[in-house]
Parts: C-alpha cells; sequence; structure tokens
C-alpha cells in the first residue's frame, strides 16, 4: 500500500484537505537529514498499521511529524479523519536514549543478561527503541478507537469540565493498557523469532523484562515528577507515572501468555511482581547511560513502598469501571478477540 506512497504526499494531501492549521508547524524531513530513514520508518509503520486496523475503521487517516521538540504524540480526530501527530522530538529522544547508546549491555548487572543476548542475537539498544516506538503508536491508536465513537480530542477531553479527573484517568489507562496488550504480540514474535535451542522460559522472561525496562525507561522520561495522589481531589488530567506504569506492564505480562501466532502460542507461568522488580533493577542500571538527568528510579520504587496499597486500589477501582464502558480501546480489543 504505501510501496509508491511518500510521506510528502501525506503532508500535502493533508494540507489540501485543511486537516494541518498552519503548515508551519509541520516538519518535512528530507533525504538528507541524520535521521531522514527512522522518521520514514516510523511514517511508514504507523500508516500501514491505521490502514490495516480494518476492525477498528480508523480509515481515512492522517499520520504526520510536528516540529515540537517535545517528547510526546497526539491523536485526535476533525472533519471525519483519524489523525496522528507525532513530535519531531519524541523520535529524535527516543533515537538519543536509545538506538545511539551501543554499549548498554554492559550496564546491566542481572546474573545471565549479558549471556542472554548473545545466545538470541538480540541488540538491546535497537529493542528498547522498538519496543517505546511501539508503545507510542499503540497508545495513539486507542486514543483514536475512543475517538471513533467518542468524537473527542484528547485536548477536548482535558480541558473540558463536563469529564471527571476520573473519566480522564481512565481514559489514558485504557490507552496504556491497550498499548501493553498489543506489545504482548511483539514479545511473543520476538521470541519465535529466535533459535529453537535458546527458546525456554528464562529467554521468554527476559524479553519480557527487557520490553518492560523500555516502557519504565520512556514513561519515567517523558512525564513530569509528578506529586503522588489517588483520587479526584487533584486536577490533572494524566493519571500518575506509578499507576500508568504498572497498568502498562500488567497489560503487557498478563496477555503475552495468550498470544496465538500461527499454531504457537506460550505457556509458561509468569511471576509479574518479580518481572517488574527485574525491570525495575536493569532500568537503574541504565538509567545513567541514557540521560544525565535521569534519577527518578528510586522515587518510583519509594512511590511503589509507600503507597503501594493506595496505589493498587486505584488502579483496581478504574480498571473496574473500564471494563463496563463499551466504548473504550481495551473493551473493543475483548470484544473482537472473543469472535475469532
Amino acid at each position: 500500500m504505501l510501496d509508491n506512497y511518500s510521506y510528502k504526499e501525506e503532508i500535502k494531501n493533508a494540507n489540501e484537505k485543511g486537516l494541518l492549521g498552519n503548515l508551519e508547524n509541520v516538519y518535512l524531513n528530507s533525504e538528507n537529514d541524520d535521521d531522514y530513514l527512522e522518521f520514514d520508518g516510523v511514517f511508514r509503520y504507523f500508516k500501514f498499521a491505521l490502514e490495516n486496523s480494518i476492525s477498528y475503521k480508523l480509515t481515512p487517516n492522517v499520520v504526520y511529524f510536528s516540529k515540537k521538540g517535545i517528547l510526546n504524540a497526539r491523536a485526535t480526530k476533525s472533519n471525519g479523519y483519524f489523525i496522528m501527530e507525532i513530535a519531531k522530538g519524541l523520535i529524535e529522544g527516543l533515537i538519543y536514549f536509545f538506538l545511539l547508546k551501543k554499549n548498554l549491555d554492559k550496564q546491566i548487572k542481572i546474573q545471565g543478561f549479558i549471556i542472554f543476548l548473545e545466545n538470541t542475537g538480540i541488540k538491546l539498544n535497537s529493542f528498547l527503541y522498538e519496543v517505546a516506538i511501539l508503545y507510542s503508536f499503540y497508545h495513539e491508536e486507542a486514543h483514536l478507537i475512543q475517538k471513533s465513537e467518542l468524537g473527542f480530542s484528547a485536548a477536548e477531553i482535558n480541558n473540558s469540565n463536563e469529564w471527571s479527573i476520573e473519566e480522564k484517568h481512565n481514559l489514558e489507562l485504557d490507552a496504556d493498557e491497550f498499548a501493553g496488550i498489543n506489545l504482548s504480540r511483539h514479545v511473543v514474535q520476538k521470541f519465535l523469532s529466535i533459535e529453537k535451542k535458546n527458546q525456554n522460559k528464562d529467554v521468554f522472561e527476559k524479553i519480557l523484562i527487557t520490553c518492560s525496562t523500555s516502557i519504565l525507561l520512556y514513561r519515567l522520561k517523558v512525564d513530569p515528577n509528578k506529586e503522588m495522589y489517588f483520587l479526584e481531589k487533584k486536577e490533572i488530567s494524566h493519571p500518575h507515572t506509578v499507576n500508568r506504569v504498572i497498568t502498562i506492564l500488567f497489560g503487557l505480562i498478563n496477555y503475552s501468555t495468550k498470544v496465538v501466532i500461527g499454531n504457537q502460542s506460550i505457556n509458561y507461568k509468569i511471576d509479574a511482581i518479580k518481572l517488574i522488580k527485574d525491570s525495575l533493577s536493569i532500568a537503574n542500571d541504565l538509567a545513567p547511560t541514557i540521560a544525565d538527568d535521569f534519577q527518578l528510579i528510586d522515587k518510583f520504587i519509594a512511590d511503589i513502598e509507600n503507597n503501594g496499597r493506595d496505589i493498587f486500589t486505584y488502579i483496581k477501582l478504574l480498571e473496574n469501571k473500564r471494563r463496563l464502558n463499551s466504548t473504550l480501546a481495551v473493551s473493543k480489543f475483548n470484544s473482537l478477540a472473543k469472535k475469532v
């Protein structure tokens, strides 16, 4: 579908339809840019994935990069089009944090991890980058799936007094859970792509740990150092980082043993709590190399230790309410899965 279609054609067509507002805000990457191939690859994957999200009916759609230097992406619906905007700074940031760090594996202290990477041929920097890109896509795709019925943009929801803080949190957590669930398929694909002799429970868990580590580092870097809260009294539209990360990782871990590819599936029993602890350990090992100012791992752990009961109570409260809302992305995912 995209063999003869370019990013510049996407921009030209979207601009002619008046979908981009001020064209000066659009990043027109050129083949001379150092990161051209990465931007081109991200565009092609996002566009291809949206075009093939047939069950969710996310067409017509537009994918474009903005000139914003922040670590962010945005999904909205305008004039009947599903629009996904990726900030230039997000791709550049993930390239810097992960892709350019060739020797990340040397920082990891967990026993057997370097041998795992050597035996599987997994390049740590590339895999961390790939997971972060995929998470960005699935999170924003979930917002588009929500909008396919809700008809609101994220900005409208976050700025509206008609939505409670709890409802705003659930839209974000729904998008995070949806991302975790869909990442589980990529974990299984990665596992099945390595040599049969290396396909065992320990390797599968380490692939899951690596994926979880990427999510931890991504969310902790993107999110500000927020005050901990659990109830509606805080007028903040996005849930606390701890709530988000736990929701993503439990979605990822719980669904990884439910994925079937061809006639193959995973039947290992996974200890989610131990896996998350190992991910935190590796994230802590990698943080100083990822970015000089990365000092949030200790606070993340402290928040869980000091407020764990309240955190899980709040997460479960919102999860129970999400399950009653058939317009949300995870509800639609589960509904479609039952039909297969």
